[in-house]
């Protein structure tokens, strides 16, 4: 374990509860630009800037008082550009005496710099992903949650089903567009597919506008893991209700015209 701790790239010490090091891997010294000597048995005061001293010994002293881990992000701002680190702060206790005072706190830092970058390039791309389809009429796009409630509603889900955004927000779709009856069936569904990452097939429905009234609708659905986040559920409903009309149409020409015609 020692050897796994020295060679690690994360910054990991043990502060006790007056800010003092007691133990410091090499990451860790190297980034102070000490030596071990230099920094064990020296205060976070001595080492450190007193915002980031001050910040320390304040996380310190917290999770002293409550004994328990606490885990934090934080931004600093450097000559290069804005570095991000995650630390998990954990109670150190003695284990013969799990009531007694709290010693000292072991402290991890991660460098996650490139991990936020990626989920912010994540986030900028879902939102444009969402003002593309605000700006499409003939598809409905609706956002769920692994609960089945409402996370995204566009323009188009206003005009096909009838609710408005406000309205639809939050809400279950099983309460918004789904007949009682397929109730059960489509919750199954969702389940499955959140636990195993499959989306539902493709296919016509016929589901509930808000008015009570049915419209047939051709439903794809697809998975959305954003990283860092739950993963989504987006349904794509395109409106079948011209197409059937056509439909019917075309059968009661052909049912009386004098010459037969084939419908597929």
């Amino acid at each position: 374990m020692d050897s796994v701790i020295a060679a690690t790239r994360a910054l990991i010490s043990e502060i006790d509860s007056t800010g003092v090091y007691r133990a410091a891997n090499p990451a860790l010294v190297r980034a102070l630009g000490r030596s071990e000597d230099e920094v064990i048995g020296r205060n976070i005061r001595d080492l450190h800037p007193p915002e980031i001293a001050r910040v320390f010994q304040e996380r310190i002293d917290t999770v002293v008082a409550h004994r328990r881990p606490l885990d934090v992000d934080d931004r600093i701002d450097g000559p290069d550009g804005p570095v991000f680190f995650h630390t998990s702060l954990s109670p150190i206790v003695d284990r013969n005496d799990p009531r007694a005072p709290v010693r000292s706190v072991a402290i991890v830092s991660q460098e996650i710099t490139a991990r936020v970058a990626s989920e912010e390039t994540t986030r900028r791309e879902a939102k444009r992903f969402r003002s593309v389809f605000d700006s499409v009429a003939t598809v409905a796009v609706q956002g769920y949650d692994s609960c089945g409630a409402t996370i995204y509603w566009n323009p188009a889900s206003e005009a096909l089903y009838g609710y408005t955004v406000e309205e639809a927000l939050g809400k279950s779709l099983l309460d918004l567009i789904i007949p009682e009856a397929m109730g059960e069936a489509v919750s199954q569904e969702i389940d499955q597919m959140f636990a195993t990452g499959e989306p539902i097939s493709s296919g016509e429905l016929l589901l509930q506008r808000k008015d009570g009234s049915r419209v047939p609708v051709f439903s794809s659905h697809a998975l959305v893991a954003v990283p860092g986040e739950r993963p989504e559920m987006y349904c794509l409903d395109v409106d079948l209700s011209e197409l059937h009309r056509s439909r019917t149409l075309f059968r009661t020409i052909a049912e009386i015209a004098p010459v037969g015609i084939v419908l597929s």
